[in-house]
């Protein structure tokens, strides 16, 4: 964490020219004056940095635009609450490495998780994730019955360090960044349809409205109209989304496992679930959830009759510093072009297991990347916990598809461009470590339909598309050596990274 003070801030009322109701106090700086103030304490903290350990002179690495961030900050006084936390999550964007100076960083050697589920607000950037394949039918029309895929996601990220929080007289909600997304995939008989969330991004020092769950609370995380809801061991969650139009109203739980050891932890160096520099963080997750609830969408409700979920909880940080101390890759120079991004899914598969796995892109995009972590699950003999064996092995992107940037429902004025994003995924995949049986996979995803991408509260382009597994190994279930299964295909960062940091720059210039 760095040690560097910011300038004095300014004090301003609680209404410097934000319309709408504001909850921040009477006597806190302005969302203006302290995100000035830490970009300003960013670029001292880069100045920092050094090219070697043998101490040479420090690189004087420049944030790219530095100028131009600072004038958007600047535009933080006038504008609407829902304006200036779009302004605010670009511009911490922008700060790439640079986005986690001053905030703390999880123990290294100590997850935080599973002990406290709760969100850690002086970390960096926080989220739970849920994926769901359901069977449904419509609560007034029984013939139209079929199957509806959910993505939710409800997130944080800190505006301003912990420095320029207290200076600016700010408490921990003060200083986050909420935001909450959401798409539905329709396949029924009388409905197919891809829908997303209405733009849902909270700041309450701008005006917005979100809540958090302390320590030894039940688990709580509310961003304006939605929220999720839980026991102090997650399980059963309410998850409620709803922005006028479509709306999700669901209950995930597992009715095998006691709540403290539905899940299993990921990351593993340098311990099990935990993540190293230069993204410090910790992640787990919870497979085959049961699901029950409703979900109103295009004018129909439809009752959940079945299927499964797969949550995970990931705090990830970043770095300006590297593993071991490495000299390279510098912020700001070294880092990867023309793509930095990832491919991830997970799948909850028909006989009970389930696995996870991502590849990395980081430089010239890789249509067969090998795969940088994943984990294959099965049941202990009790049948109450999880044995997870490590996963390795190869995947193949394919079918790519374009999209345009402007994901429908995203935050205004985000530019012009495409993004070129793969629509199924085929393995070759084996399993190490300690569970009874080793796992070999040879499979291939069928994907629901081509709509997938959405807008995120900086305006990047993401895609997450339900499909199905397909087993094509020799012999076994279903022609092949494991039963089929559902699951989600991830896809972030795929569009160049100076296509976005343009036209991130233009809808700060235009706002």
């Amino acid at each position: 964490m760095s040690t560097l003070a910011p300038p004095d801030l300014p004090q301003a009322a609680a209404a410097d020219g934000n319309t709408g109701t504001t909850t921040r106090k009477a006597t806190a700086s302005s969302p203006a004056a302290a995100l000035t103030a830490y970009l300003q304490q960013v670029r001292r903290r880069v100045g920092e940095i050094w090219t070697a350990p043998s101490q040479m002179p420090p690189a004087l690495v420049q944030i790219p635009d530095f100028d131009q961030l600072v004038a958007a900050a600047g535009k933080l006084a006038s504008a609407s609450p829902d304006t200036a936390a779009y302004i605010a999550s670009v511009v911490t964007k922008l700060l790439g490495r640079a986005t986690s100076v001053d905030c703390e960083n999880p123990p290294p050697t100590t997850p935080v998780f599973p002990a406290d589920h709760r969100l850690h607000l002086s970390m960096g950037a926080e989220w739970y994730w849920i994926g769901a394949h359901l069977d449904v039918v419509n609560a007034a029309d029984p013939t139209d019955s079929g199957r509806i895929a959910v993505l939710y996601s409800i997130q944080r990220r800190r505006a301003v360090g912990v420095t320029v929080q207290a200076l600016a007289g700010w408490d921990d909600t003060d200083a986050q960044i909420a935001s909450s997304l959401g798409t539905v995939t329709v396949d029924t008989t009388r409905q197919k349809s891809y829908v997303r969330r209405l733009p849902n991004v909270q700041w309450t020092a701008a005006g917005g409205s979100a809540a958090f769950s302390v320590s030894d609370e039940p688990l709580l995380f509310q961003c304006g109209s939605d929220f999720i809801s839980g026991s102090v061991d997650v399980l059963p969650l309410q998850v409620l989304m709803d922005d006028g139009e479509t709306t999700l109203d669901l209950t995930l739980a597992n009715s095998r496992m006691a709540p403290a050891d539905a899940f299993f932890l990921q990351g593993g160096v340098p311990v099990p679930g935990a993540t190293p520099l230069p993204t410090p963080g910790i992640y787990y997750s919870w497979p085959q959830l049961d699901v029950a609830g409703t979900i109103r969408v295009g004018g129909q409700t439809y009752t959940v009759n079945g299927g499964t979920a797969w949550m995970d909880h990931q705090l990830m940080a970043t770095s300006l510093e590297n593993s071991g101390d490495a000299a390279t890759p510098v912020p700001f120079v070294d880092d990867p072009k023309p793509v930095n991004g990832w491919s991830w899914q997970y799948f909850n598969l028909k006989n009970g297991d389930a696995f996870t796995l991502a590849s990395f892109q980081q430089g010239e995009l890789n249509l067969t990347p090998p795969v940088g972590y994943g984990y294959y699950l099965t049941l202990d003999a009790t049948g109450k916990k999880w044995i997870p064996s490590y996963l390795v092995g190869v995947m193949a992107l394919e079918n790519f598809k374009t999209f345009d940037v402007n994901a429908g429902g995203g935050p205004p004025a985000q530019g012009a461009g495409t993004v070129s994003i793969p629509t199924s995924w085929s393995y070759l995949l084996g399993t190490v470590g300690d569970a009874p049986e080793k796992v070999g996979l040879i499979a291939q995803t069928r994907n629901w339909s081509e709509g997938c991408t959405f807008n995120d509260a900086d305006g990047g382009v993401a895609s997450e598309l339900p499909v199905d597994l397909v087993d094509l190994s020799v012999g076994g279930a279903g022609g092949g050596g494991f039963e089929s299964g559902t699951g989600f295909g991830e896809t972030v960062g795929f569009e160049p990274v100076a296509q976005y940091q343009a036209r991130a720059l233009a809808h700060l210039a235009s706002v």
